[in-house]
């Protein structure tokens, strides 16, 4: 395939996603983007290797693009941001044709479009496995949700059906994709094509009780670990019946782990908000590195995660 011909047929699609922040997006040395007038800049970035973090015998190249992005538009969710612009990157082997590149960019776009985020410039090279890089840019208000704010008696909130991801993977990976949506579809789409929680994350920046916030990439456990690290803190969740493996381990959720102070009572509507337990002093548990304990009949051990590595 000639790159200049494929480079015109991406920029014609991403120009489906009016960039009217930008003077200029895809087609020069650089975007440029029209002042920042009021607001704080966000940057992130991540990366998606095939067989590494997505696998083509269960996904489709619309849901690799679409997945690619939002798990960037998740961390500019997680501060409690407005995505801004979207940058691609994409390496792929000889094999993949030009048709298979183009669904992957529809992904990405489709994304985008959901949360009015425009793709604005990237690069195309060749490799022996599908590499998407993006970087995400976002503006956010008057403050930024942080990990580090997590107050001693807060309660610990999380949104929507965490857990749902991993179970979906579990499934894909061991049965495959028509078998594993006869025995649960809602899971498999929940892994394929997750939602970012940009409206959830604005809400949540624009209210003084909510003292931190990370997405849930990696399992409840993780994350919570990471909010009690950053914030010198500890935490307990309650046990539930519904709280299983995938729940605490499973990740890729984009959902929303937070801390709010115990006075808040949510009122935000389409998305369910779920109490899973409170902030405690840190040097109640120096026995335990991880300063996280899951409250079970009445009593408390030791919460251990094993989210994903990457090495």
């Amino acid at each position: 395939m000639r790159e200049l011909q494929l480079i015109e047929e991406i920029k014609i699609r991403c120009e489906k996603v009016f960039a009217a922040d930008f003077d200029i997006s895809i087609g020069d040395d650089c975007a440029v983007r029209k002042p920042i007038k009021v607001g704080i800049l966000l940057l992130s970035t991540d990366i998606s290797i095939e067989d590494v973090h997505f696998s083509r015998k269960y996904m489709s190249f619309f849901e690799i693009g679409y997945k690619s992005a939002i798990s960037n538009i998740s961390d500019i969710a997680a501060m409690g941001g407005t995505p801004d612009f979207l940058l691609v990157s994409l390496a792929f082997p000889d094999t993949v044709s030009k048709d298979e590149i183009l669904l992957l960019y529809d992904g990405i776009i489709a994304a985008g479009q959901e949360n009015s985020v425009p793709v604005v410039g990237g690069d195309l090279s060749k490799s022996d496995k599908i590499t998407v890089a993006i970087t995400v840019g976002g503006i956010s208000g008057k403050r930024v949700l942080k990990r580090c704010g997590a107050q001693v008696g807060d309660n610990i909130w999380v949104s929507g059906n965490v857990g749902s991801s991993g179970r979906g993977l579990s499934l894909l990976q061991k049965y495959g994709r028509k078998i594993a949506e006869e025995k649960d579809e809602k899971a498999v789409l929940a892994h394929v094509r997750p939602k970012a929680q940009v409206k959830l994350g604005k809400y949540l920046q624009n209210n003084d009780l909510i003292t931190s916030c990370i997405d849930i990439s990696d399992g409840v456990a993780k994350e919570i670990n990471e909010i009690t690290k950053a914030s010198g803190v500890g935490a307990i969740i309650y046990s539930c019946p519904e709280y299983d493996k995938f729940f605490f381990n499973g990740g890729e959720d984009y959902e929303l782990l937070f801390t709010a102070d115990k006075s808040f009572v949510p009122d935000f509507e389409g998305v369910r908000l779920s109490k899973i337990g409170e902030i405690t002093v840190a040097d109640d548990f120096c026995e335990n590195e991880n300063s996280v304990f899951l409250l079970k009949d009445g009593k408390k051990e030791p919460l251990e995660f094993c989210g994903f590595e990457h090495f």
